[in-house]
């Protein structure tokens, strides 16, 4: 039934199925380039943003000195191996739809010597292959609007994590209207980006998706009323860069 579901890819409407084809297609062509192009993409910002969300995952963990860690679409590992070069105690299960991507993220374990911490998976997010509440923490960074199912991944986070633990969320947000910021960016997304990743990355259509995606993801108050939906409490977030960047946060309360 799930799968029948009309949704929004890039900036066409398709079924669940077809987006999570789509998705996994165009991280299967730009896996090699997807480091460099965040770099490029974001002018480098990309590390000060993750840099706060690690620094909000201690505060979700501060009363707990290990556990286990979600990242789900974990990519090529980045949140992963940032946080756990700071925090060698904790525990992490990456998972990824794409198993091109996840086979970077692991070689990069590998040689940060981290792999004897970590798991490699390959899993749709909202099908997780895990049991309910052995999860001390949940998190997502910009990835989630790549999911064919938000709700149900959203579900899904809920049920595996334990009580009074957290889902965290990093993900770009629609930008409001305000006056030079909207359009600069709306120039350097439209205009810049496609280009950097047609001469970089040899796919102009991929980072078209990218923008498209993110112009029709959920604003932020939506979203946080998506995640209050799935059962989540104390839902809150936090805005970067004047709201382009959103960290969501939720407690699972039972």
């Amino acid at each position: 039934m799930n799968e029948e579901k009309k949704v929004f890819c890039g900036s066409e409407i398709v079924s669940a199925q077809e987006k999570k084809s789509v998705v996994n297609n165009i991280f299967s062509n730009v896996h090699e380039k997807y480091d460099l192009m965040n770099n490029l993409m974001s002018l480098g910002m990309h590390h000060i943003w993750k840099r706060k969300f690690i620094d909000l995952m201690r505060r979700c963990l501060i009363y707990k000195n290990d556990g286990m860690i979600l990242d789900v679409a974990s990519g090529t590992g980045d949140i992963a191996i940032k946080f756990l070069k700071q925090n060698p105690n904790y525990k992490v299960v990456l998972s990824d739809i794409n198993s091109q991507m996840i086979s970077i993220a692991h070689q990069k374990l590998i040689d940060e010597n981290l792999f004897k911490n970590t798991f490699c998976v390959v899993n749709d997010s909202a099908k997780l292959p895990f049991a309910n509440d052995i999860f001390s923490l949940y998190t997502v960074s910009f990835g989630i609007r790549n999911f064919s199912n938000i709700e149900g991944a959203l579900q899904e986070a809920f049920r595996v994590l334990k009580p009074y633990c957290y889902f965290m969320c990093m993900e770009f947000s629609p930008i409001e209207k305000n006056g030079l910021f909207s359009s600069a960016y709306n120039f350097y997304a439209n205009k810049i980006i496609p280009k950097i990743g047609e001469k970089i990355a040899n796919n102009k259509d991929a980072y078209q998706y990218l923008i498209d995606s993110i112009n029709t993801f959920p604003n932020k108050k939506n979203f946080k009323q998506m995640i209050e939906n799935a059962g989540f409490k104390n839902v809150q977030y936090f805005e970067l860069n004047l709201g382009l960047v959103c960290i969501h946060i939720g407690q699972k309360i039972v």
